[in-house]
């Protein structure tokens, strides 16, 4: 009795994750393409063993870079 009782539960469990996960499709969201017209600068940095780790803009002009550097002024900078 029992026994029979688990093989439903179990085939009942089976049949509802297949349903549920076969809903929504598996195609990439289409994004629309934005604007192509940015304007990248090299810059080099001269402070020994310095490399930035980080970046993160809130604007065009305002714009923070940070990494471990040579001395303690140099970890943060802003553009």
């Amino acid at each position: 009795m029992f026994r029979k009782l688990n093989l439903m539960i179990v085939a009942a469990a089976i049949t509802m994750v297949i349903f549920n996960s076969c809903e929504k499709g598996t195609e990439p969201e289409e994004i629309p393409p934005g604007r192509r017209d940015y304007v990248w600068e090299i810059d080099t940095i001269t402070a020994p063993f310095f490399s930035l780790t980080g970046i993160s803009g809130v604007a065009p002009n305002d714009v923070w870079a940070v990494g471990p550097g040579g001395g303690l002024d140099k970890t943060i900078w802003h553009y």
